[in-house]
């Protein structure tokens, strides 16, 4: 992967868990990756999935360069999965 130079969302969310989880400041907090679809998506075409990472009350969303509050992410994503403080 970095002999190639190519991250995907998930690499690059897997990345910045790493990094917060060796950050002091983030010792605490809680750390999450979710599963998510967008709730407004056409039924008609296939629903998109996307990797959220989830630090205490707000979301990134690597893929637009998104950070949401809980109350933003909640009206936009259904969480299918959480993985909880890997």
């Amino acid at each position: 992967m970095i002999e190639k130079n190519d991250y995907n969302s998930v690499d690059r969310l897997l990345g910045m868990w790493y990094t917060l989880r060796l950050t002091d400041r983030f010792a605490r907090s809680n750390i999450d990756l979710l599963l998510c679809v967008e709730k407004n998506s056409n039924h008609a075409d296939k629903k998109h999935t996307t990797v959220v990472l989830a630090v205490d009350n707000q979301y990134c969303n690597v893929e637009n360069s998104a950070i949401l509050s809980k109350k933003e992410f909640d009206n936009q994503y259904i969480s299918q999965y959480t993985y909880f403080n890997l």
